[in-house]
């Protein structure tokens, strides 16, 4: 069988596209969604069977109606919150391992505080608790390291 490529071209409403070259097989069942839209002057590929044929467009263009997912490069995660505190508890400075390390909002979430790397530390259990839902300076506590995004440039 011969290297037919089939060109796929995805617009999405909030104006980001994608284009693909897919095989015969992803071909196939894209061509027969519903919202598939066919140039007019594109070439016809026929995929012949037992009973039937087939006929699948070169060419197919998708408009979807959401965005597609995409990495957000500033986001918080705990893997990343351990490796910038150095896996240690930002209050105590005690050594964590993975399993026993929490997240602590400086400025607790139930006080209008965001998960945004400039409001979240590790911490040990102990700590996390003692805190609770105050600030640093109301549970008498110190912030050993200035939280920040280990993503952007100092």
């Amino acid at each position: 069988m011969e290297d037919i490529e089939f060109t796929v071209r995805i617009h999405f409403t909030n104006g980001f596209s994608l284009e693909r070259q897919v095989p015969l097989s992803k071909a196939v069942k894209l061509s027969m969604k519903d919202n598939v839209i066919i140039d007019v002057d594109t070439d016809l590929y026929e995929v012949k069977g037992l009973n039937s044929t087939i006929v699948i467009p070169l060419n197919m263009t998708f408009v979807i109606n959401k965005a597609p997912l995409l990495r957000n490069e500033n986001a918080v995660s705990r893997y990343m919150i351990y490796k910038r505190d150095n896996g240690k508890c930002s209050y105590c400075g005690k050594e964590l391992s993975r399993t026993e390390a929490t997240i602590d909002h400086v400025m607790p979430k139930s006080r209008g505080g965001k998960t945004t790397w400039e409001n979240v530390v590790l911490a040990c259990k102990p700590c996390n608790c003692n805190k609770d839902d105050k600030t640093p300076a109301e549970a008498r506590m110190k912030l050993l390291i200035k939280p920040y995004n280990p993503k952007k440039k100092k």
